[in-house]
C-alpha cells in the first residue's frame, strides 16, 4: 500500500518540469503535452498515452535527440508507469536520461526529474538497491541547482526516508523531518504534502502504533480531497491503506467499506489487471477471512489470481 503512494506521488515533478519549461510554448507539441498532461491529471491515463505518442513524433522533427524528445519520453514514461506497464516505462525513462545526459549536462534539474522517477519506478518493482543511488543524485544536483530546502528537494528527500524505512527501523525521524520541512514550504492543501503524511502514518501503522496513524491517514485523504477527484489513484491508495489499518484494529465494516471503495475506484480508473486492484482484492480477501466469510475470501482471492494472468 505504502510504496505505490509514494511512487504515484513522486510523478508530479516529471509532469510539472513541462508547463516550468515551456509554459510559453503554443508549438503544435507544447499545446499536445498539455492536452496530455491535463488527461493524466484527470487520471484519463489512456487517452494521456495516446496523445504523448503523438507528441513524440512531434518533438522529433526538432531532433531525435531535443529536450523535447527527452521531456515527452520521461512523461509517457509516467504514464506508463502509473498503469502497470514497468517494462515500456524503464525503456522511456532510460532513453530520457540518454538524451539529457548528452544535451543538458550532469547537473541540470531536468536530470534529477529522471533520474527520481526511474528510482521511483525501481523501488515500486522491489528494486530499492538500485533505486537509492538514484535517488542520492538527484537530490545532489537538485541542491546544487535549487537549494537545499526547496520543495523539489524536499521532495526528493521525502522519497528517499521513504525507500529507506522499508529497511530501516530507525526511518521514524526521517520521515517526520521531511514532513516538518514539507509543510513550510507546500500549500496546506498539496497533494505532495498528502504524501508526506500518508509516509509517516504508513510507518506507524507497520509499527502497530494505529492511534497515530489513524488521523495522519485523515488528514490525507482531507488534503486529497480537496485537489483531486475521489476516484483518482492517489486518494484510493490513503483509502486502502487507511482501510488496512482498521481490519487491524479489528474494525471489520469500517474496512470493509473503505475497502470496496479503493477497489471500485482502482477498478475504474487502473483497470482489472493493474497491481493496484491485485493488492486491492488480496487485501479484501484477508478481511474477509477475518470477518469468517470463507466462500467471499475465496473469491477474492480467486480474482486476485486471475489478474495476474496474461
Amino acid at each position: 500500500m505504502f510504496l505505490k503512494h509514494i511512487l504515484r506521488l513522486s510523478l508530479f515533478m516529471a509532469m510539472n518540469s513541462f508547463p516550468i519549461a515551456f509554459a510559453a510554448d503554443d508549438s503544435p507539441w507544447a499545446l499536445q503535452c498539455k492536452s496530455a498532461q491535463a488527461a493524466f491529471n484527470q487520471a484519463n491515463y489512456a487517452n494521456a498515452e495516446k496523445l504523448y505518442m503523438g507528441a513524440i513524433e512531434l518533438a522529433k522533427k526538432f531532433g531525435e535527440e531535443d529536450s523535447r524528445v527527452a521531456i515527452t519520453f520521461g512523461s509517457l514514461a509516467g504514464v506508463y508507469q502509473v498503469q502497470g506497464k514497468y517494462a515500456k516505462a524503464e525503456e522511456l525513462y532510460k532513453k530520457s536520461i540518454s538524451i539529457k545526459e548528452k544535451i543538458l549536462g550532469a547537473n541540470h534539474p531536468n536530470l534529477a526529474v529522471s533520474y527520481n522517477n526511474l528510482a521511483t519506478l525501481y523501488n515500486q518493482q522491489g528494486r530499492t538497491v538500485d533505486a537509492i543511488p538514484l535517488l542520492q543524485k538527484a537530490i545532489v544536483i537538485m541542491e546544487k541547482n535549487k537549494g537545499a530546502n526547496s520543495p523539489d528537494v524536499l521532495m526528493l528527500k521525502s522519497n528517499l526516508a521513504q525507500m529507506r524505512s522499508e529497511n530501516q527501523e530507525n526511518a521514524l525521524p526521517e520521515l517526520e523531518k521531511t514532513l516538518i520541512e514539507r509543510e513550510k514550504v507546500l500549500a496546506p492543501d498539496s497533494p505532495e504534502l498528502a504524501q508526506s503524511i500518508n509516509n509517516l502514518a504508513e510507518w506507524y501503522r507497520t509499527h502497530n502504533e494505529f492511534e497515530k496513524a489513524e488521523p495522519l491517514y485523515k488528514r490525507s485523504l482531507a488534503i486529497l480531497a480537496k485537489s483531486l477527484n475521489a476516484d483518482h489513484p492517489y486518494t484510493s491508495t490513503v483509502l486502502n491503506n487507511l482501510g488496512v489499518l482498521y481490519m487491524a484494529k479489528g474494525d471489520l465494516k469500517q474496512a470493509e467499506s473503505l475497502l470496496m471503495q479503493s477497489l471500485k475506484s482502482r477498478e475504474k480508473i487502473l483497470g482489472p489487471k493493474h497491481p493496484d486492484v491485485t493488492q486491492s482484492l488480496q487485501d479484501c480477501a484477508l478481511l474477509y477471512h477475518a470477518m469468517k466469510k470463507d466462500d467471499l475470501a475465496k473469491e477474492y482471492e480467486l480474482r486476485a489470481k486471475a489478474t495476474q494472468n496474461n
